[in-house]
């Protein structure tokens, strides 16, 4: 059984944007696993979106370059992303299949589809270590 460390915040509760912004990077180095916490307002937005990216280096590096490797839907090995419509607060849970996180650095990554007006998330890591 694993402890849980945090949470930390990685994205305060600010307002949404249509392309994906990174949320701080967390240190996953002793990590068996992290559950992600979404709190989202919906506002005006249809949804929001979250995809999350894994990192073997140690160091801080922009969301986006060739070290993240974004999560894969272990069902068929697409890459990840997830979708919510409504007001409310959601769990992520990584790994989904009961393994080891294996990755340095985790980062979160939320953007709006639709209007932003009055839509807004914050995004906390909880650690499994």
């Amino acid at each position: 059984m694993s402890n849980i460390s945090g949470p930390t915040e990685v994205r305060a509760a600010l307002a949404l944007t249509n392309s994906y912004v990174a949320g701080t990077q967390v240190d996953t180095e002793k990590a068996l696993g992290a559950t992600i916490i979404v709190d989202y307002t919906k506002g005006s937005s249809t949804s929001i979106e979250i995809k999350v990216e894994l990192s073997p280096e140690d160091t801080d590096t922009a969301a986006g370059s060739s070290e993240w490797a974004q999560t894969l839907d272990p069902a068929d090995g697409t890459l990840r992303e997830w979708t919510f419509a409504a007001t409310g607060k959601f769990a992520i849970e990584l790994p989904e299949s009961g393994g080891v996180l294996a990755a340095k650095k985790l980062q979160v990554s939320v953007k709006c589809t639709g209007t932003v007006t009055s839509s807004t998330t914050q995004v906390q890591v909880l650690t499994h270590v």
